[in-house]
């Protein structure tokens, strides 16, 4: 019985993984570069974000994810709207391991008085390899593939407005369609629509805003989407809950823990309920970020420059 229950695992986890084929994150407002690459450097600072995943935590073969990102503006240096990115992440999902790099670069328009408007680019590689001998280990039996391993080029395009309390972002990943011819797979490209808005002082009380956010997704083929909305207390604390479509349900909770005046530190905590047939055999999912962002200029910010219209932490 468990060698089925693993077996479906993997065989779930696979099926997750060619529906989405990019790395899911609970707390995606807080992942918008691995999203769109013209939000690099958006929030004029430089941060550092790490992100761990367990998903569908109870059996093996589940999902593991884990990723890192920075990202900073280059106009105190350059003396041009400029930010760039780098994003690096490791992902298990059943028989397969991902390893992916991106690169990211993004130019700034500024559109009046309303807002900037980012364009950007990222370029990187997507490795994905094989190893099925964890589910039934008979190297003789013809129906279990063998190892393997390939490499492929990868390259995303993005748009985002970015406004006094609002944000919204189109982009796509995986451009090039690229082809693991190793492993006879085909990447396919993906879509993403993202936004947020920030409503300030609720109730005519500086002390607590509202955050929703949202992201939309697709392969061409599938729909999905992500809607968040959190609570933010006195700019440095939050809370609010997630729904991903035919999917799961989420609760996430955050604090910045050090604020100063050039740096600052924040972790966000995330756990899904899963609402498909796998709740059977998960106990759910656990996704932990944690946030280092600081600033370099002559005349520092309160709180090494966050800008939370989107929930990063500290507003203007």
């Amino acid at each position: 019985m468990r060698k089925l229950f693993t077996l479906f695992a993997a065989l779930a986890a696979v099926s997750s993984s060619q529906a989405q084929q990019d790395p899911q994150f609970t707390q995606f407002f807080f992942n918008k570069p691995m999203l769109n690459p013209a939000s690099v450097g958006i929030h004029d600072n430089i941060c550092a974000t790490l992100f761990n995943r367990l998903q569908w935590t109870g059996f093996k073969g589940a999902p593991r994810t884990t990723q890192f990102t920075g990202d900073a503006s280059l106009k105190n240096f350059i003396n041009m709207d400029v930010g760039v990115g780098l994003t690096v992440f490791n992902e298990s999902i059943g028989f397969f391991n991902n390893t992916g790099l991106r690169l990211a670069g993004a130019y700034r328009i500024p559109i009046g008085e309303l807002g900037r408007l980012s364009l950007g680019l990222d370029l990187g590689f997507l490795n994905q390899s094989l190893n099925p001998d964890w589910v039934y280990a008979d190297p003789n039996d013809p129906n279990i593939p063998n190892k393997a391993s390939s490499i492929a080029f990868d390259a995303g395009l993005g748009a985002m407005f970015q406004a006094a309390n609002w944000y919204a972002g189109l982009s796509m990943t995986h451009i090039p369609g690229m082809k693991l011819r190793d492993l006879n797979q085909k990447m396919a490209r993906h879509l993403w629509l993202i936004g947020g808005y920030t409503f300030r002082g609720i109730g005519g009380n500086p002390n607590w805003d509202v955050s929703p956010n949202l992201a939309i997704k697709s392969d061409l083929k599938v729909l999905s989407f992500d809607v968040n909305c959190n609570v933010i207390f006195k700019q440095r604390y939050w809370g609010g809950l997630n729904y991903r479509f035919q999917d799961a349900v989420a609760l996430n909770l955050g604090a910045t823990f050090l604020q100063k005046p050039k740096w600052s530190l924040g972790a966000g905590y995330s756990y899904d309920l899963t609402t498909s047939r796998i709740i059977r055999f998960s106990s759910g999912t656990h996704e932990l970020m944690l946030r280092y962002c600081f600033i370099i200029n002559a005349e520092p910010r309160s709180g090494g420059g966050f800008r939370v219209r989107d929930l990063d932490m500290l507003r203007d």
